[in-house]
């Protein structure tokens, strides 16, 4: 498994008890800031969301996991390394990329994890509770959309209205999930996950046009065996962030 078009490289997670954590192919892009955060776009990001632009996929995707397919290897919309609620860098080590094309959104997920954890809820069950996730939530006209998926590829998904949320909706999402440990195994030292998502653009109320856009955060949810929770995101301030459909 590995982060695609990019050289392996081995970087030290700070604050992981006297331990180092492999992370694949991660290397801050050229439009970041030096020290990972997502760049802003907006001169006043207390004030103004920060605009992603998603380019359009050239050449099939299949949502395998894999990431190996030549679209992701050319020049993905990028996250950056995911932040804490203080905006500093989080650990363990997340971050997204995104591409799009007639029918779907695409979305691949990277997590650096010791202890990889899957909830024993069932789907559209409360994944998080006692196991590790990423959240993805979509501003539509109306509402918003929830989608939650755990490393083995379990998802929860919501659609909020008048009357709450309700669960009974279906996303229509496709995934492929890579893991790299045992999950749900505290004998052992695990290393990363990745999620690769294909969200039908009909489901989040784009016609798959170029200048579209939509708000989405995205959080990423740590579960440690001692119950305490970890959670970091991108887009998760009170601004939030906006794809673009480029």
């Amino acid at each position: 498994m590995s982060w695609p078009n990019l050289p392996r490289l081995f970087v030290l997670l700070v604050g992981l008890p006297a331990s180092v954590a492999l992370v694949h192919g991660f290397r801050a892009p050229k439009d970041e800031a030096k020290d990972g955060a997502p760049k802003v776009t907006s001169s006043h990001p207390e004030r103004a969301a920060s605009v992603l632009r998603v380019p359009h996929a050239t050449g099939a995707l299949v949502a395998d996991g894999m990431l190996d397919d030549p679209a992701w290897l050319r020049a993905p919309a990028r996250t950056g390394v995911f932040v804490g609620s203080d905006g500093e860098p989080g650990r363990p080590h997340a971050e997204g990329r995104l591409l799009w094309n007639d029918t779907d959104l695409y979305i691949a997920l990277y997590a650096a994890d010791r202890d990889i954890r899957s909830s024993t809820a069932p789907p559209d069950g409360p994944l998080w509770f006692g196991g590790d996730a990423f959240e993805l939530s979509f501003d539509v006209p109306g509402g918003q959309r929830k989608i939650e998926i755990s490393p083995d590829g379990k998802i929860t998904d919501a659609r909020l209205g008048p009357q709450g949320w309700d669960y009974a909706w279906q996303s229509g999402v496709r995934l492929g999930h890579d893991v790299d440990g045992t999950i749900n195994d505290t004998s052992d030292e695990d290393e990363e996950w990745i999620l690769e998502i294909a969200v039908p653009l009909s489901a989040i109320g784009l016609n798959g046009k170029k200048g579209e856009r939509i708000g989405l955060r995205i959080r990423r949810c740590d579960s440690n065996p001692d119950g305490t929770r970890v959670c970091t995101g991108w887009g998760d301030g009170d601004s939030g962030a906006v794809l673009a459909l480029d």
